[in-house]
């Protein structure tokens, strides 16, 4: 299966999660991510947000968050507007569970991540028994500082563990590019015009994806 997860969101998630604890599990919090208290990881927080968020003519990185409250569930008014206005948190309450809660979530996620994820949103199923749930979000759209031609595709097999698929190869002629090597896997980086890189990771033959996420070389 796919895998995809994203750093900031665990970040930024996690924090908002420290905001609703207290005592031990709150200190937990606060001692992974190197904060002396919550007003520290706040302003963490807002330096990792606005140096994420962006939204101009090179690319679009966008982040959301989201709290989704039980109906009727007692909460502090002061911690929801720490929420909203630290975190740019949407909150909601509601039937947790409900057919219509669910499709809510998935309708918020759709909205902020330029309804690339509709499949995933559908088979969203909250337990009645949630009282809280929590969603972060984000949305990167960006281009290469290369563009491909789309007159250069090429229809070509591809080799995956279930056998052997004919799909689109994008190409193009580059003037210089390093290739790296580990001990289970080769890689190549494709730069985007606003300044960050992308990776493609090849597992050696003989190896899986598994195996070299598993890998420190990986990292």
């Amino acid at each position: 299966n796919n895998r995809l997860w994203s750093p900031i969101n665990a970040y930024i998630g996690l924090s908002m999660v420290s905001e609703l604890t207290q005592g031990k599990s709150q200190q937990q919090i606060l001692e992974l991510f190197g904060a002396e208290d919550t007003a520290a990881l706040r302003r963490q927080v807002n330096a990792v947000w606005e140096s994420a968020y962006h939204d101009n003519g090179y690319e679009i990185s966008t982040l959301a968050n989201s709290l989704w409250l039980e109906e009727g569930l007692r909460f502090s008014s002061d911690t929801m507007d720490s929420l909203a206005y630290h975190y740019y948190t949407s909150i909601y309450q509601g039937d947790l569970g409900s057919k219509k809660i669910n499709n809510a979530i998935g309708a918020w996620i759709n909205n902020n991540t330029g309804g690339l994820l509709k499949n995933a949103s559908k088979s969203i199923e909250l337990s009645p028994e949630t009282i809280l749930a929590l969603y972060s979000t984000i949305y990167f759209q960006a281009k290469w500082s290369s563009q491909f031609s789309q007159k250069n595709n090429t229809q070509d097999v591809f080799h995956t563990p279930d056998g052997e698929k004919t799909v689109t190869f994008m190409n193009k002629k580059l003037a210089q590019m390093n290739y790296y090597y580990g001990d289970k896997f080769s890689a190549v980086a494709l730069s985007l015009k606003n300044g960050s890189r992308m990776w493609f990771i090849l597992p050696d033959e003989g190896y899986t994806t598994s195996d070299v996420l598993a890998d420190g070389q990986y990292m």
